[in-house]
């Protein structure tokens, strides 16, 4: 409720948007040929990929379910409109694997779609279902937005400079399955012609390298960059909810924020 306390209709909303997360997760692992996950081996790894696609299919139906019990179309309404906005992220950067063109604009809409828009959902939801004013809900909704798009940016980052153990899955599968990241877009740009020429002929043969990536990263100032921009993101979510600073239910989501900012910290030193 608006006082800060969670109803079981957050605990149901809460499922819908981590059944849809499992589902686009199980089935990111089979696009990307992913070994672990948590630090276990992923479904596909350990029954195939067949499975995991139906696993991925039970679990949206499963989500569906569960929001078709809600007394208000709402939250079926905005599960479908964000899992066909994640699908369609996921769609366009599956279409653009492998393309040395992809632009920075380009990343960024995907990223929006794919990952901003299932926090905005998540936001949205919880204050929906707690009564807030339409405002504080569309605030909510944008802190999301950008509260994703600030996680997208750590979680390319760690693709390059994490550890496995501490990230807990399959690192350098976007390498490998040729999506061209922030990171990696950056890095090109700073190189002479040349160099980013034969990086993109690299990366498009399967012959990268990501621990000399990363050294080539440090040396031209991308994750500096990455990291800078990561903070524009996030202090945007984080502006979007200034005018209701107070509110026991801003500072669980600022709370949030600080959260992902610890782990970049944690990641880049």
């Amino acid at each position: 409720w608006q006082d800060g306390r969670i109803l079981p209709d957050h605990v149901h909303a809460a499922a819908v948007v981590e059944l849809i997360h499992l589902a686009t997760l199980v089935h990111d692992d089979v696009l990307d040929g992913a070994a672990l996950r948590h630090q276990l081996p992923t479904v596909g790894r350990k029954y195939g990929a067949p499975v995991a696609v139906l696993l991925g299919d039970a679990l949206l139906t499963q989500a569906l379910k569960i929001a078709s019990e809600f007394m208000s179309i709402e939250v079926c309404r905005a599960m479908a409109l964000a899992t066909r906005r994640v699908c369609a992220g996921e769609i366009h950067q599956t279409l653009e694997r492998g393309n040395p063109r992809f632009s920075v604009n380009e990343y960024f809409e995907v990223i929006s779609m794919k990952t901003g828009e299932l926090f905005a959902m998540s936001c949205l939801l919880g204050a929906r279902v707690a009564g807030h004013p339409e405002e504080y809900v569309d605030a909510a909704s944008r802190f999301g937005l950008q509260l994703g798009i600030a996680y997208q940016l750590f979680d390319d980052m760690a693709d390059f400079c994490g550890d496995e153990g501490q990230i807990g899955k399959t690192l350098g599968t976007d390498l490998a399955s040729g999506k061209f990241t922030l990171p990696l877009l950056l890095l090109i740009e700073r190189l002479p012609e040349n160099e980013a020429a034969e990086l993109r002929r690299d990366v498009l043969a399967g012959l990268a390298n990501v621990k000399d990536l990363a050294s080539r990263m440090s040396q031209h100032g991308v994750l500096a960059s990455v990291r800078e921009r990561f903070e524009t993101e996030l202090s945007a979510g984080e502006k979007a909810l200034v005018q209701w600073d107070g509110l026991p239910a801003t500072a669980r989501l600022l709370e949030l924020a600080a959260y992902v900012r610890a782990q970049v910290a944690r990641l880049l030193g």
